[in-house]
């Protein structure tokens, strides 16, 4: 089937809690992301690029591309400053949704961990986000 990923498998509801759908107002499906916060997931820009601020419905909690789940529409859409649709270099972008996810055990953040920088290191920030908003 063309449409699937190569080597992908079918996964039980709850084994990727963590995962959601991109979809457009026709509720098909056309990208992955993950949540990071209670109102945030994040992607990859070439799919939210050109985009409508509130034209994605973001879908959690569920495994299948079109039934199930809990849909959110998104209201802002964040590009990585420095993304190239030629190269893909800086692929990331995020998508705020409009109510915030009810987390359960189907539906939870994903882990991104704790980042540490060594002493002395210089550390550019190119964009502030509160995530948490």
């Amino acid at each position: 089937n063309a449409n699937r990923i190569v080597g992908g498998t079918n996964v039980g509801l709850g084994q990727i809690p963590s995962h959601a759908s991109l979809r457009n107002q026709a509720n098909l499906h056309f990208c992955g992301a993950s949540i990071i916060s209670i109102r945030w997931v994040i992607s990859a820009s070439h799919c939210t690029i050109n985009r409508a601020q509130n034209s994605i419905n973001v879908v959690v909690g569920t495994v299948t591309l079109s039934t199930g789940g809990v849909t959110h529409r998104s209201i802002r859409i964040v590009q990585h400053p420095e993304f190239s649709s030629f190269t893909l270099a800086n692929d990331v972008s995020l998508v705020q949704v409009n109510t915030t996810f009810t987390f359960t055990g189907h539906i939870q953040p994903i882990n991104l961990g704790i980042i540490v920088l060594g002493g002395g290191q210089n550390v550019e920030v190119l964009y502030s986000i509160d995530l948490f908003k």
